[in-house]
């Protein structure tokens, strides 16, 4: 049987950490990872539900609170532009 290489980007936090909860059962994070692809084959998808979580304006940073209130300003004050698509605001953009 031939094997193939599947490379994924994460920070070094999260690496540290995959690695540290891994070790801690036994295993490394490779091994991990053929566990998890084999479950979701046997599965036919996620083997877990992916659980949609309402944002609130606690889990913000304070850049992205600063940029809701300069647009929050903006629409107040009739100087926010509107655009029919996603398409326009980009040609916007250049």
């Amino acid at each position: 049987m031939s094997s193939a290489t599947i490379q994924v980007r994460v920070d070094n936090a999260t690496r540290q950490a995959a690695d540290d909860l891994f070790a801690s059962r036994g295993l490394n994070t490779q091994t991990a990872v053929k566990i998890f692809l084999n479950r979701a084959i046997e599965y036919g998808g996620l083997p877990f539900e992916v659980a949609h979580r309402e944002i609130t304006y606690d889990m913000l940073n304070q850049e992205t609170l600063d940029a809701i209130s300069e647009l929050d300003g903006e629409v107040e004050g009739g100087s926010a532009k509107h655009y029919d698509s996603f398409s326009e605001l980009l040609a916007a953009r250049k």
